[in-house]
């Protein structure tokens, strides 16, 4: 498992993965069908560093959008990582192996800023039922609440995991309030948690979309401060980034496909 950061504290760092243990739901969260979230993906990451686990959203048919620090050890040598879509149990449902990754230029895992990156699939997944794209918008709607879905952990006081996809609703936070807690955290990043302190996306979460209306994403789960709360989650601001999403696909899609 990756080192904790001096003061912040990437809790939703590339899982890493054995035989016997491996990361997985939203803490207290709601067990969910696929069908609730089918823009959800479970993703395998191999690297020199060992294999971890993370979340993504489908934007395509061949691309997913997740955080930079899921894939960061493994651009350009993502061999034998795979996604696994439409299924709520992890490493089930359709899987299909990475041809190729891209993070933000300006990615910081020091700073942890610009947390957003791209996967590129060997192969188109099938959308149906099961595995749906979210809307990405400039623009998207204003909302106090949205939902997150992923494979993190569902209690992390007794370190609980479950081989299902879980979900909750978040309070979403203005970034002017969450600056007001978490002095540090970047442009392009909104805040969002569970007014109670009791659900909230955990380890294992990372990569993973944090939507409203069901279908629009506004959030990726990047990181939070456990020692100022364990509640209020860190996500990157997917409309902040909603020109360099749309041109680096473009890219992936056209020189590499």
């Amino acid at each position: 498992m990756l080192k904790q950061l001096v003061t912040i504290v990437l809790v939703f760092k590339l899982s890493l993965e054995t035989k016997t243990q491996m990361e997985s739901r939203v803490n207290n969260g709601e067990r969910v069908p696929i069908t609730s979230s089918p823009h959800s993906v479970f993703l395998t990451i191999n690297s020199n560093l060992g294999t971890f686990v993370c979340g993504s959203s489908v934007i395509n048919q061949k691309i997913l959008l997740t955080a930079a620090h899921c894939i960061e050890y493994c651009v350009d040598n993502c061999v034998d990582s795979s996604a696994y879509a439409g299924s709520a149990k992890k490493k089930k449902g359709v899987k299909v192996n990475f041809l190729r990754t891209i993070i933000h230029e300006k990615y910081s895992r020091k700073k942890i800023k610009n947390d957003i990156g791209l996967v590129l699939l060997e192969s188109p997944l099938l959308l149906g039922k099961s595995i749906k794209r979210v809307a990405l918008l400039r623009k998207p709607p204003a909302s106090r609440f949205a939902t997150i879905a992923g494979w993190g952990l569902i209690n992390e006081r007794l370190y609980i995991y479950t081989d299902y996809l879980h979900s909750v609703k978040q309070n979403v936070w203005k970034f002017d309030e969450c600056k007001e807690k978490i002095p540090s955290i970047p442009n392009g990043t909104i805040c969002a948690g569970d007014i109670y302190g009791q659900k909230y996306a955990s380890e294992g979460d990372s990569g993973s979309a944090l939507v409203v209306d069901k279908y629009i994403q506004i959030g990726i789960v990047s990181y939070k401060r456990p020692d100022i709360s364990q509640a209020i989650v860190v996500y990157t601001d997917v409309s902040y980034f909603y020109y360099w999403i749309k041109k680096n696909s473009k890219n992936l899609f056209c020189n590499y496909v």
